[in-house]
């Protein structure tokens, strides 16, 4: 039978009801969908916030723990749970691989919403000197006259059963009463250097004859001088003040520099320095245009570096040695040391290889990152 007008209003008007409800009803899901959203990406935000400040807390936890390796003062702490009131815990692990020292850093940082970020590194140590035992005991550019010198020479150091105790570009004479210094069973043997005033001892021999380097800073370093900021960064900086805090305990590079006197002590130690099995703590100290002065009966272990830099406008300045001082090791300079040398200067070549020559902490090495070791664990 046929609709009637009234049953086709009726059922335009259902559909139109209908319609009307299951577009109210989609937009109803659309709003409590996307309130849903809103929601959920308001908390991803939230929590993403979090972790990436905790991430950044974790980032600066790692470079204070690099920069503090480099001064040799970090401690290892217990990151097993979260610490109270603190942005970051940092965890060391030490390794050996292929007889090289390597210590993993780990920083964790912490934020709010319970949030936590992991990032590990790891490093290495690398050796700090060109060559850890240098040929001569005394290296210096220019002469050398009228000075007391007391030498221990480098065995080999012009080649085999060459000893060489000073190596200068320059001609050297020196006072009557200098003498050549021998080590034997813990003691030193004094034996008169210039008989009758003419040098005749091998120990004045000049290294590979007397090819002097045209850059002592990179002889012994690697890098030369006019790079010398290269080693400035790695070293651990000192004021002349804080010379003082040196003590035998020291070991590691220092960089000495500003106004005033250095004045050493007992620097570092030896458990057998006549031996070449050698063992204690050692020192490289670089004194950029600062006044050096070894105290009275003071030892000093390790090689001291008296450096002017190229880009400098002080004046050179002098070393000093009181009375019954000695170095134990190798004094170099960049510039000649004629007049500025003073007081009865002993130095006892030493071969620090066994230290520094492969380096295991930043006490005898320089820290490095690993290329590719640098990890986000999350």
């Amino acid at each position: 039978m046929p609709l009637t007008g009234s049953r086709i209003v009726d059922s335009r008007a259902s559909i139109t009801l209908i319609t009307t409800l299951l577009l109210l009803l989609c937009s109803t899901s659309i709003l409590i969908y996307a309130t849903r959203q809103a929601i959920v990406d308001q908390w991803l935000t939230a929590n993403q916030s979090a972790y990436q400040s905790a991430l950044s807390q974790a980032t600066a936890g790692a470079h204070q723990a690099m920069a503090a390796l480099k001064q040799g003062v970090i401690s290892n702490q217990d990151c097993s749970s979260t610490p109270l009131n603190q942005p970051f815990c940092i965890s060391l692990i030490s390794k050996t691989l292929h007889n090289r020292q390597l210590v993993q850093i780990s920083s964790h940082g912490y934020a709010e919403r319970n949030a936590s970020a992991n990032i590990s590194s790891w490093l290495g140590f690398a050796n700090l000197l060109a060559s850890p035992a240098p040929a001569a005991a005394l290296i210096s550019p220019g002469n050398l006259a009228d000075i007391e010198l007391h030498l221990a020479a480098n065995p080999h150091g012009g080649g085999q059963d060459l000893p060489v105790a000073i190596w200068t570009s320059g001609s050297v004479s020196l006072a009557k009463s200098s003498s050549s210094l021998f080590k034997q069973s813990g003691q030193l043997i004094s034996l008169p250097l210039i008989p009758d005033n003419e040098i005749v001892s091998h120990a004045l021999a000049q290294h590979q004859g007397g090819s002097f380097p045209d850059d002592v800073f990179a002889y012994l370093f690697g890098y030369p001088a006019s790079q010398y900021r290269l080693i400035q960064e790695i070293a651990r900086p000192l004021t002349p003040a804080q010379c003082n805090n040196l003590n035998s305990n020291s070991a590691g590079l220092f960089w000495i520099q500003g106004d005033g006197v250095c004045q050493l002590g007992n620097v570092g130690v030896a458990d057998n320095p006549d031996t070449p099995e050698w063992d204690g703590k050692a020192v490289i100290l670089v004194s950029a245009d600062v006044t050096l002065q070894i105290q009275a009966q003071a030892k000093v272990y390790g090689l001291i570096m008296v450096f002017h830099p190229p880009d400098s406008a002080s004046s050179t300045t002098p070393v000093q040695f009181t009375a019954d001082s000695q170095l134990w090791g190798v004094l170099l300079s960049n510039y000649d040391l004629n007049q500025l040398l003073t007081g009865t200067i002993s130095i006892i070549w030493q071969d620090y290889t066994p230290f520094f020559g492969q380096p295991k902490s930043s006490d005898n090495g320089a820290p490095v990152l690993l290329n590719g070791s640098w990890m986000d664990n999350g």
